[in-house]
């Protein structure tokens, strides 16, 4: 009776870890925000210029949506899970010159964004709306993903 007894509590104690695992695991795919923070002329690989301080990463989402008129440049080879450019006045840039930059998921770049594509890449599964200004001198984009002006 004892060793029963025993063997349920292992058992108990073994699916509650395995819960908890899985919980854990779930919560860790989730993508996270991290936002802009400065209002002024920036380089995306700078930890400081984000809100947490943090370059963001592929498990990302980003927003660039700080009033004001300035650019961030993409700096590195970046990627994010979704973007969200253009706030509530000025006008925020997004600036792709040698570099790639990856979207997993759908993003957007509302009516005071301006994203120019001059020389690097725009990359990924995720689908860009611009509702705002696109500037195409140069560079290219790839992937499943799609570009669509909106305005």
């Amino acid at each position: 009776m004892r060793k029963a007894a025993l063997s349920q509590r292992r058992l108990f104690v073994l699916g509650l870890g395995w819960s908890v695992s899985l919980l854990l695991a779930a919560a860790s795919t989730r993508a996270t925000p991290i936002a802009w923070k400065n209002a002024v002329n920036g380089n995306w690989n700078t930890p400081g210029n984000w809100d947490p301080a943090q370059v963001p990463t592929s498990a990302d989402d980003v927003s660039i949506i700080l009033a004001g008129t300035y650019t961030v440049t993409v700096d590195v080879a970046a990627s994010a899970n979704s973007l969200t450019l253009g706030g509530a006045s000025g006008t925020q840039t997004l600036a792709i010159g040698g570099q790639t930059l990856t979207l997993a998921a759908a993003s957007s770049a509302g009516v005071n964004s301006l994203v120019t594509l001059a020389g690097g890449t725009l990359n990924g599964a995720g689908g860009l709306t611009v509702s705002g200004q696109f500037g195409w001198t140069g560079g290219t984009m790839q992937g499943a993903g799609t570009t669509t002006i909106a305005s």
